[in-house]
C-alpha cells in the first residue's frame, strides 16, 4: 500500500455524496498547534509528510496524500490549516444569518465564502472550511491536554455547519495530566459520540485500526474501503515485523559465527586483528539497525535513543564496554576484561590442559577473545601459532537484545515523534532460548558468517536456524 507525495490543492464548489466507486476524501481539521499534521504523518507511515514544529500555525496551505490499495486510489487524507480564530468568526456567521437559512449550515458556510471577509480576516479558516465542505468527513484533531474552551466549541460548531460527519481524535492521550474525559464528556453533549483516543506519537496497540472504525461508524457507505484499508496495514506490520526480525537473525548468525585467523601470535597482530574484528561486527550491526529503520519507515535521525545513545541511525554506546553489558543485564565474561587494561589475560583449557594466556584486550576493547576450547580445529591452530578469536557471547547478547528492543519500539512509535525514543520505551522481553540455539549452531559453522573477510557460503541450514529464530520471536511477541 503506498500513499502520494502531496500536492497543492485547487478548491471548486460541489455536494458530493460518497460512494464506493471513487476515492474517500477526509479533511483533518482542528485549533492550531494540535497535531493534525502528526495525524497525518503516522496513518500515512511517512515521517516526512509536511512539517511539525512546536510553533502553533506550522501548516498555511491544504495539502494532500491519497493511500492507494494495489494501484487504485482508496482514501485521500487532506492536511488543513489550523483553525485561528473560531470565537470571531462564529460571531459573525450568528451576525450574518439568512432569513430562511437558519438551519442551512452548508449554505451559511458558503456565505462566508463568498464575502471578502473570507479572503482577509478569516482566510485561514476559509482553507479549511472548502476542504471540508468537499470532503466525505473530517478527523478533527484535539490536544487532550488542552482544556475545554469556548474557542474550540465554537470551532465544533463551525465545522458542524458543512454538514460532514465528524470523528473527533483526541492527541496526547498518553500524557500525564491529559483531559480526555472532559472532552468527551463535552463532545457527547454536541452530540459527537464516534470520538477515539489516539495518540499519535505513542499510538496504543490497534490503534490505527480503531481510528478507521470510528470513520466507519459516522460514514457506512465507507466500510468495504475501510476494510479493504485495515486489512492491508494489518498485513503490512506483520511483513514489516517479519522483514525486521529476519535482519536480527542474519545479524546474530553472522556475528556469531565469524572468526578471525591471527597468523603470527605477537601482541601487535592479535591487538590490530582484534580491533578490526571489532571495526567489522560494529559496522555489520550499524547496517542492520539502518535497514530496521528503513523497514518501519523511519529517518536515521528519528531513532535517537536518549538510554542507548543512537544518533544518525548509528549505535553510540561502545558494544564492546563492559558498560554496556551492564545496562542490559549482561555479565561480562571470559571474553571481557572489565576494567582491564590492555594485556590482561586469561587461561583457556581444553581437555585438561593448559594452552597458556591468551592475550586479551580489556575493557576499551574487549569482547573479543581467543578460543582454543569451543571453537573448532583448536590444536592444529595451538601447533601452527594460530590465534582464532571470536566475539564474546556477551557481547552477541547485547547486540541482540538492543536491536529486538528498537524494533518492539519502532512497532509503537507514531512517525509524528519528534522526541528520541526514550529507554523507558524499551521493553524487556527476549527469547533467550531461541537466541542462544541461533548463537551455539552459528558457531559451529564459521562459513555462515557473511561478514567482510569471511569465507561465507549460505545453506539450507542456515536459512533453517534463522527462520526457527525469527519464528520463536514472532512467538514471543504475540504471547508477551
Amino acid at each position: 500500500m503506498k500513499h502520494s507525495m502531496p500536492r497543492r490543492l485547487q478548491y471548486w464548489r460541489t455536494s458530493m455524496t460518497y460512494e464506493q466507486s471513487r476515492t474517500l476524501l477526509v479533511a483533518v481539521v482542528g485549533h492550531t498547534n494540535t497535531g493534525k499534521t502528526s495525524l497525518l504523518r503516522t496513518l500515512l507511515h511517512d515521517v516526512g509528510f509536511g512539517q511539525i514544529s512546536s510553533r502553533p500555525a506550522t501548516t498555511r496551505d491544504v495539502r494532500a496524500a491519497t493511500i492507494s490499495s494495489q494501484g487504485k486510489p482508496l482514501l485521500t487524507l487532506f492536511d488543513t490549516p489550523g483553525l485561528e480564530d473560531g470565537v470571531g468568526l462564529y460571531a459573525w456567521l450568528e451576525a450574518n444569518r439568512t432569513s430562511g437559512k437558519h438551519h442551512d449550515g452548508p449554505e451559511r458556510i458558503q456565505t462566508l465564502l463568498d464575502h471578502p471577509i473570507a479572503q482577509s480576516d478569516y482566510e485561514q479558516e476559509s482553507k479549511v472550511l472548502k476542504q471540508l465542505l468537499v470532503s466525505d468527513a473530517a478527523f478533527f484533531v484535539i490536544d487532550a491536554r488542552d482544556p475545554v474552551l469556548p474557542k474550540f466549541m465554537d470551532e465544533l460548531a463551525i465545522l458542524q455547519m458543512c454538514g460532514k460527519p465528524i470523528v473527533p481524535v483526541l492527541n496526547h492521550t498518553a500524557a500525564e495530566g491529559h483531559q480526555a474525559q472532559v472532552w468527551t464528556e463535552k463532545l457527547a453533549r454536541i452530540g459527537l459520540h464516534h470520538w477515539v483516543a489516539f495518540d499519535t506519537v505513542s499510538p496504543q496497540e490497534g490503534g490505527e485500526t480503531q481510528v478507521y472504525e470510528q470513520l466507519v461508524a459516522v460514514l457506512p457507505a465507507a466500510r468495504k474501503a475501510i476494510k479493504t484499508l485495515i486489512a492491508e496495514r494489518t498485513m503490512e506490520q506483520a511483513q514489516r515485523r517479519a522483514a525486521a526480525i529476519r535482519w536480527l537473525g542474519e545479524l546474530i548468525t553472522d556475528v556469531s559465527a565469524c572468526q578471525f585467523v591471527v597468523q603470527h601470535r605477537t601482541d601487535d597482530a592479535t591487538d590490530a586483528a582484534t580491533f578490526e574484528l571489532q571495526r567489522k561486527v560494529v559496522a555489520h550491526e550499524q547496517s542492520c539497525l539502518r535497514h530496521i529503520l528503513q523497514i518501519y519507515g523511519f529517518r536515521p535521525d528519528d531513532a535517537r535513543l536518549s538510554g542507548l545513545s543512537v544518533t544518525s541511525g548509528t549505535w553510540q554506546e561502545d558494544l564492546f564496554d563492559p558498560d554496556t553489558l551492564r545496562d542490559f543485564g549482561v555479565k561480562a565474561g571470559k571474553g571481557i576484561a572489565a576494567g582491564g587494561a590492555a594485556g590482561a589475560s586469561i587461561d583457556v583449557m581444553t581437555g585438561g590442559f593448559s594452552l597458556g594466556a591468551g592475550t586479551l584486550i580489556g575493557a576499551a576493547a574487549g569482547g573479543i577473545w581467543q578460543s582454543w576450547q569451543k571453537f573448532g580445529q583448536p590444536l592444529q591452530y595451538k601447533l601452527q601459532g594460530y590465534t582464532p578469536l571470536r566475539v564474546d557471547d556477551g557481547v552477541i547478547e547485547v547486540l541482540a537484545k538492543r536491536q529486538l528492543a528498537l524494533i518492539y519500539a519502532l512497532q509503537r512509535r507514531g512517525h509524528a515523534a519528534l522526541e528520541p525514543i526514550s529507554h523507558a520505551e524499551l521493553r524487556d522481553h527476549f527469547p533467550m532460548e531461541a537466541f542462544v540455539k541461533l548463537r551455539k549452531k552459528a558457531r559451529q559453522h564459521p562459513q555462515w558468517s557473511a561478514l567482510p573477510g569471511s569465507e561465507f557460503r549460505d545453506s539450507p541450514l542456515r536459512q533453517q536456524a534463522i527462520d526457527a529464530f525469527g519464528k520463536a520471536v514472532l512467538d514471543s511477541m504475540q504471547t508477551g
